[in-house]
């Protein structure tokens, strides 16, 4: 049926798991939900635009995804609407405009969700617009995960690097040098690399204009607000003493780049 944004979420609910009921056996989860997750993204965040943010925190307390084993059906698709207007209200309000509630959810989603649930997962990172918010602490929430959770944290900081670069290096400073932080990514030809040093992936593309941050999936924030980023010469060389204090320059060429630091 076609979606509109006077149907209700549990009307996307609802039509999604008959989907799933009526799917062949040789259907796979992605075979289904890929059909919706567009589409009714894209509805939700229409409803969102027309009218604010009590629609979506409407859905937000209809979908907690923290009070159950798992995580609802519908969470990539109310974390994609909520990860855009996040970043929208940014850069149209100001990070004070960004509801607490927005933040709290895409972090509820990032501390419950399954390692499986890879989309829901992803389209979180827009948390990292947050940054800097007056009553709510993405700093605080990021440091605390950083350990356990850090192939959502990197992409996160990369979007934090877009919303506040100065309070985005602060962070990535904070989270190299933290020694607690000693896990490792596992590489077939190659040594294993430090959490530490694959933090550093998030600013592969802070020198360039041709590349953004991916999630929200079917949004391109950049075209719509015709937005350019301009890396500030202090918070370069501040990244580029990070990674020589660190040690992790080694196997860098001589005149390394940021593209040289991605994974």
């Amino acid at each position: 049926m076609p979606v509109s944004r006077e149907v209700p979420i549990q009307g996307f609910r609802g039509e999604f798991e008959s989907a799933l009921e009526e799917a062949n056996s040789s259907d796979t989860y992605r075979d289904v939900f890929w059909p919706y997750h567009e589409r009714v993204s894209d509805a939700l965040d229409e409803a969102a635009r027309s009218d604010g943010w009590s629609f979506l925190e409407d859905m937000i307390d209809a979908h907690d995804p923290t009070v159950d084993d798992e995580i609802p059906l519908v969470t990539p698709t109310i974390a994609n609407a909520v990860g855009r207007n996040v970043i929208r209200t940014r850069l149209t309000d100001g990070v004070s405009a960004i509801p607490v509630a927005a933040l709290e959810y895409l972090d509820g989603v990032a501390v419950t969700a399954a390692d499986t649930a890879d989309t829901a997962r992803e389209e979180v990172h827009a948390y990292g617009w947050g940054i800097g918010h007056p009553d709510y602490s993405v700093v605080d929430h990021l440091r605390a995960r950083a350990s356990e959770d850090i192939f959502s944290v990197n992409p996160t900081l990369e979007h934090a690097f877009y919303a506040d670069q100065y309070a985005a290096v602060d962070l990535l400073e904070t989270l190299v040098r933290d020694q607690s932080i000693d896990g490792t990514l596992p590489r077939i030809t190659r040594d294993d690399m430090p959490y530490r040093r694959y933090l550093l992936d998030c600013v592969y593309g802070l020198k360039t204009d041709d590349h953004w941050p991916g999630m929200p999936q079917y949004y391109d924030w950049d075209e719509e607000f015709d937005y350019t980023f301009e890396l500030d010469e202090t918070v370069e060389q501040r990244i580029r003493d990070l990674v020589e204090e660190a040690g992790f320059d080694a196997n860098l060429p001589n005149d390394w780049t940021f593209r040289d630091l991605g994974i």
